[in-house]
C-alpha cells in the first residue's frame, strides 16, 4: 500500500528555542510594529508574549508572527530555562533582547552597546531571575496599561528619571540604588546599598495644564525571606524597609535623584502577609507609627486585563487600616 503526502505538503518544525540559520523566513523586513516590540523588551529584559500583545497595537496572531520572525533573525532571544518544564509551566514564551536587537538599540538610543554576547547571557539565566523579573515585569506592564486609559497620566521611565537626576548620581555604575549609613545595635555605623526591584513616576496634567509628578520604588516579595530578624545584620524585609525609612530620615532621595515626593511600593504573595509587613513598617519608626510613604498590597489584586485597578483604593499603609489610592497625598 502507497502512502500519498496530502497536498498540502506538512511544514518542517522550527525548534522553539534554538535558533536555526537555514529556518530563517525569507522577505523578512523590519516595521514599526518591530522596533516597538523590540524597544518594550529592551525596556523590561524580560517579557512573555501575553505582556508584548498587550502592550503593543496589534491583533495577537500578527503579532506573534512578527514575535516569531524576530526570534528567527537574531533580533529576539527565547532564554533556554523556560524550556524546563517546571520552571514556567505551560506558560506563553518569554524574550529577551538578542544580539541583533542589542546592535539596534544602541544605535537608535545612542547607547553603548559592549561587547556582550546577548544570546549567551539568556541562557545563563536562572529560574529565580527569570520568575523575578517577569513578576516585575506584570506590575509595570499593568501601570502602563493603566496609564493609557487614564489620558492625563503617563509613566516616568528610569532612562527619564535618571536623566534628571544630579550628574554626580548619573556617572554611577548602578544611578537607580543608592547607599545609606545606619548604626547597628552596638551603635557602629555601617553602609548598606539599597536597589529597589523597579524605579519609576508618574506624572499626571491636569485641565488647567498644571501637574503632579509622584515617584516610586518597587519592591516585589515573593515570601522566600523572613520578613523580621530579631537580628537587623541578617536580612529581612523589616531590614528593608528599615533602610528606606533612614533614607528618608537622611533626606537621601532629593540629593540622590532630584526628588522628595516618593513612595515605597510593596507587592507581596498574599493579604495576610500584607498585614505583617504593615505591622513591620510601624516597628521601625521609633514612635511605632510608621509612614504613608509605605504602601502594600497583594499581587491576587493585580490583573493585567484590569489594570485600572492599580489606580484605585488597594494599597494599605501603616497609619490606618483603610486602604488609599497612590494617588491619595
Amino acid at each position: 500500500m502507497t502512502m500519498t503526502q496530502p497536498s498540502g505538503a506538512l511544514k518542517k518544525r522550527y525548534p522553539r528555542y534554538n535558533r536555526v540559520i537555514s529556518m530563517k523566513p525569507a522577505g523578512f523586513k523590519l516595521q514599526n510594529r518591530d522596533l516597538e516590540i523590540i524597544y518594550q523588551v529592551y525596556r523590561h529584559r524580560f517579557l512573555s508574549s501575553r505582556h508584548i500583545c498587550s502592550l503593543v497595537y496589534g491583533s495577537d496572531q500578527r503579532i506573534l508572527r512578527r514575535l516569531t520572525h524576530l526570534f528567527r533573525h537574531g533580533y529576539l532571544d527565547r532564554p533556554s530555562e523556560q524550556a524546563v518544564p517546571q520552571v514556567l509551566g505551560n506558560r506563553p514564551i518569554v524574550y529577551g533582547l538578542g544580539n541583533k536587537g542589542a546592535d539596534l538599540m544602541a544605535d537608535r538610543l545612542k547607547i553603548p552597546r559592549g561587547k556582550m554576547d546577548w544570546t549567551t547571557k539568556n541562557r545563563s539565566v536562572k529560574n529565580v531571575f527569570l520568575e523575578h523579573t517577569l513578576e516585575v515585569a506584570d506590575l509595570m506592564v499593568s501601570f502602563e496599561l493603566a496609564s493609557r486609559r487614564y489620558k492625563n497620566t503617563r509613566v516616568i521611565e528610569p532612562e527619564e528619571i535618571i536623566a534628571q537626576s544630579p550628574p554626580e548620581t548619573q556617572r554611577l555604575s548602578n544611578p537607580l540604588g543608592w547607599k545609606v549609613q545606619v548604626r547597628d545595635d552596638w551603635k557602629s555605623k555601617k553602609s548598606y546599598t539599597v536597589v529597589p526591584d523597579k524605579v519609576f513616576g508618574l506624572r499626571t496634567v491636569f485641565d488647567d495644564l498644571s501637574h503632579y509628578e509622584s515617584y516610586f520604588f518597587v519592591e516585589l516579595d515573593r515570601a522566600t525571606m523572613p520578613i523580621s530578624r530579631s537580628d537587623i545584620r541578617q536580612n529581612s524585609f523589616r531590614k528593608k524597609l528599615f533602610l528606606y525609612w533612614q533614607s528618608w530620615r537622611q533626606d537621601i532621595w532629593p540629593r540622590h535623584f532630584g526628588f522628595k515626593n516618593v513612595r515605597v511600593l510593596t507587592v507581596t504573595t498574599s493579604m495576610e502577609r500584607v498585614g505583617n509587613m504593615v505591622k513591620a513598617a510601624r516597628s521601625v519608626d521609633p514612635k511605632k507609627k510608621g509612614s504613608k510613604f509605605f504602601l502594600f498590597t497583594s499581587k491576587e489584586i493585580i490583573d493585567m486585563e484590569h489594570p485600572e485597578n492599580l489606580f484605585k483604593n488597594i494599597w494599605y499603609h501603616p497609619l490606618s487600616d483603610v486602604p488609599i489610592s497612590i494617588f491619595d497625598r
